[in-house]
């Protein structure tokens, strides 16, 4: 579970600080990408664009410690863009609504459960996230084909950095699966 000393060294890092890596392309499940990018881009940012054909809170679970600097510590929010293609377990409930509202009134009090409450209550933390506008999911169906797009975008006032490749927002293709995924930093070459 993350401090709130942890909270306030991240509010304090920028993006540049936090991505350190010189490292571009990452292979799933050799390279931990989520540890060494995505989290750190979580923590870093303002606004987090995720774009993903198939999105499962898994991913969410996966990127828990990020997430919860970003929403408790900077304000910050999440775009999501998926297909269609959204596990049924993750679609909220009305049992999941009206947990939400308990478990989100703690997580305002108390912060620094945020990440613990993301890891075992996770369909009730999206959806009172959701409600709270923290979180945006957005369902994308084009007229042809599918929306297959797997892209993370990491925004703060002046930097940015982006993740993009072969993996879903699950924790199969950001830990399991055979994934390749490339970053790019606004600061590269500087």
């Amino acid at each position: 579970m993350i401090s709130i000393d942890s909270l306030i060294f991240f509010f304090k890092m920028s993006l540049r600080k936090l991505i350190t890596t010189v490292q571009t392309v990452w292979e799933v499940p050799r390279d931990n990408v989520v540890k060494e990018v995505i989290g750190p881009g979580f923590a870093g940012s303002q606004e987090v664009l995720i774009m993903a054909g198939f999105y499962a809170a898994s991913g969410i679970r996966e990127i828990a410690q990020g997430l919860s600097v970003l929403i408790a510590s900077r304000g910050g929010k999440v775009k999501i863009i998926c297909s269609e293609y959204i596990h049924q377990n993750d679609i909220p409930s009305e049992q999941s609504w009206a947990i939400a509202e308990e478990v989100g009134k703690r997580l305002l009090i108390d912060s620094g459960q945020l990440e613990d409450a993301l890891l075992r209550y996770t369909r009730e933390c999206i959806s009172y996230l959701v409600r709270e506008s923290r979180i945006e999911i957005k369902v994308a169906i084009p007229k042809n084909g599918i929306f297959h797009k797997k892209v993370f975008l990491f925004i703060n006032e002046n930097e940015g950095a982006v993740v993009m490749g072969s993996a879903n927002f699950s924790i199969g293709g950001l830990k399991h699966n055979a994934e390749a995924m490339i970053l790019g930093k606004t600061w590269d070459g500087e």
